[in-house]
């Protein structure tokens, strides 16, 4: 009797065991338990202080840029972005309004705006597996396709402009963007090369195949440097953070890039090694992969001010923005302490010295760190000056989703750089670009390759709002 008993209670005592760990291993992964304990900073007048990760260092060399008001018409601009999301959570290329109302047509957009109506442009045939559509659509208008670049690039050009998964006018899209892509990447099988099953995208066809991975990844490092209150969640980003992590790793090519798939590749090769500089902020290990990638992004300007086009359809702006926007970190690096070094005022100082600038800092840093300091120097301070042509600017001809993004990424370099002063030009040039083609309902539209309103209108934000990032932007592992 006595060992019945004893056997009863042992059972009951496991029984109570394994429902403990089955409930710690469900533990709330939903968007909506996120606790409050999530930090963002609300855009103000003034420059901001945002909370950075213990390993992490502020750079205190640098004074953030003071922040510019938001125009009206990019306030408007904001409003038509978040109301372009779709039920699923997602955005995408064929996107319009409401998740897939009004009239569209393409490439060529056709959508009912209110004033200003899109220029028609030649439509190429329909690639099969694509997300677009060649047919014209009046009554019936189809559910928007949806794709993770799409939509990282959207839910982070509205955090930029002043959301967070809790706070902000934007708090609910934001949480449904981060179901969607966590949904998206842990839905993708092992070893495989995108975290999306679907092909022939306009960002993959334009940019690379696998540009979902790096846009996403920035979305997924943003939000876990911000602050993730709910542990069960916080694993959950990790975990598809790494997934990027390991992707991007196994697609680097050789020269450091990522492949030659897609019309301006070297703008996606810059957008991974953004997605890599952030996951340095929440303490991932990509020293090697980012430091290949550097190097590849400073040979497209070589020592003779030679602008390498290979991969940017020939066209010297993506090129050039993307240089400046690798190498804006190391370059602020650099300058300040060859400043210090030589005690000489900014504007006495060489940066296309290499050698001398190598030997100066070699003193401080590793040889290793020296050499690529003073070359992401040079290369830096070449692709600014080229940038200063209004000729480069003008990218294809005519403004693509090419062009804004690499509006964007000249921006953030400003930025990182706390630059006040080029800061202030670029932002009044790019203000007033904005404005002259701006859609009546608030968009962007592209008038060659990745003409999809959504993404233009993303970018737009995201280059006008940059200052908002100051300190992401100028942190450093």
């Amino acid at each position: 009797m006595k060992k019945i008993i004893f056997f009863s209670g042992l059972a009951i005592a496991l029984i109570a065991l394994s429902c403990l760990l089955v409930s710690s291993r469900q533990a709330p992964e939903s968007i909506e338990s996120l606790s409050s304990s999530y930090r963002h900073v609300q855009p103000t007048a003034k420059a901001q202080t945002v909370s950075l990760p213990v390993a992490v260092e502020k750079n205190e060399s640098l004074t953030p840029v003071t922040l510019k008001p938001i125009p009206d018409y990019l306030t408007k601009s904001i409003e038509w972005l978040a109301q372009s999301q779709a039920a699923d959570g997602g955005w995408g290329a064929n996107q319009v309004m409401n998740g897939g109302t009004g009239s569209y047509r393409g490439r060529g957009l056709r959508m009912d705006i209110e004033e200003r109506p899109a220029p028609q442009i030649a439509i190429p045939p329909v690639v099969k597996g694509d997300v677009e559509t060649d047919d014209v659509i009046s009554n019936n208008a189809p559910l928007p396709q949806t794709d993770p670049a799409t939509t990282a690039f959207s839910a982070l050009a509205l955090a930029r402009a002043g959301s967070s998964l809790t706070e902000g006018p934007h708090a609910s899209h934001l949480q449904k963007a981060l179901k969607y892509l966590l949904t998206v990447v842990e839905q993708t099988p092992p070893n495989a090369q995108n975290i999306t099953a679907l092909t022939n995208t306009q960002p993959q066809r334009k940019l690379g195949r696998n540009v979902d991975v790096s846009i996403s990844m920035q979305f997924f490092t943003r939000i876990l440097h911000e602050g993730v209150g709910d542990k069960a969640m916080k694993k959950r980003i990790n975990r598809a953070i790494d997934k990027c992590i390991g992707m991007l790793q196994d697609a680097q090519q050789a020269d450091g890039s990522w492949g030659a798939s897609g019309w301006a590749p070297v703008l996606n090769s810059v957008m991974a090694n953004n997605a890599l500089e952030m996951s340095q902020l929440v303490g991932k290990d990509v020293d090697v992969v980012l430091d290949q990638s550097r190097a590849y992004q400073q040979k497209n300007m070589d020592k003779s001010g030679n602008v390498k086009t290979e991969k940017a359809a020939g066209i010297a702006l993506y090129s050039l923005s993307s240089t400046q926007r690798a190498t804006a970190k190391d370059a602020s690096e650099a300058e300040k302490a060859i400043q210090e070094a030589s005690g000489e005022n900014v504007g006495t100082l060489s940066p296309e010295n290499e050698e001398a600038n190598y030997k100066i800092l070699s003193k401080t840093y590793t040889e290793k760190k020296a050499k690529r300091l003073a070359e992401s120097y040079r290369a830096n301070a070449a692709a600014k000056a080229q940038l200063n042509n209004d000729a480069v600017l003008t990218g294809f001809g005519n403004n693509g989703g090419e062009e804004y993004l690499s509006y964007m990424m000249t921006a953030e370099s400003f930025v990182a750089e706390g630059n006040q002063k080029s800061w202030d030009n670029w932002h009044k040039k790019m203000a007033g670009l904005f404005d002259k083609v701006q859609n009546g309902n608030g968009s962007w539209t592209g008038q060659h390759c990745i003409t999809s309103p959504v993404f233009c209108t993303a970018a737009v934000i995201m280059t006008l709002t940059a200052d908002r990032d100051a300190e992401l932007l100028m942190a450093r592992k």
